[in-house]
């Protein structure tokens, strides 16, 4: 007899409704982790490239999950921008620096239940991440 594997449909379908924000002043870099992202079943998949705009985003795209990276050009880090975020709402964040170990341990402590992640960020490692929200 065949059977269908609703609890997989399940999590495709929580896949689609997920909204992630990628925060990275590298468009290249930017697209590559939206590519990666979509193809492994996330489609509401945004891109901003500052922590100014970050902020604003993560109010009225209201993202599940935000991907930034730590060092931003511009008037605003990453850092300042994950603060900026939490002060209005509670957004898992995941750093993505290749710099994860010369980050000092009271900067690391500025926010509570981030995340880092070391460059270069591949497929399976992004996913991962995800996963185990």
């Amino acid at each position: 007899m065949f059977e269908i594997d609703y609890s997989k449909r399940h999590l495709d379908s929580s896949k689609a409704n997920m909204k992630i924000l990628i925060v990275e002043d590298e468009s290249l870099i930017a697209m590559q982790y939206q590519v990666m992202l979509q193809t492994a079943g996330y489609q509401d998949v945004l891109i901003c490239n500052s922590g100014e705009e970050a902020v604003i985003l993560s109010e009225t795209f209201q993202p599940d999950v935000i991907f930034m990276d730590y060092l931003l050009k511009g008037s605003m880090t990453g850092l300042e921008a994950g603060v900026a975020i939490r002060n209005t709402r509670q957004v898992p964040i995941f750093f993505i620096t290749a710099f994860a170990d010369s980050i000092s341990p009271d900067k690391k402590l500025a926010l509570q239940d981030v995340f880092f992640l070391d460059k270069p960020v591949n497929k399976s490692k992004l996913i991962e991440m995800i996963q185990n929200l």
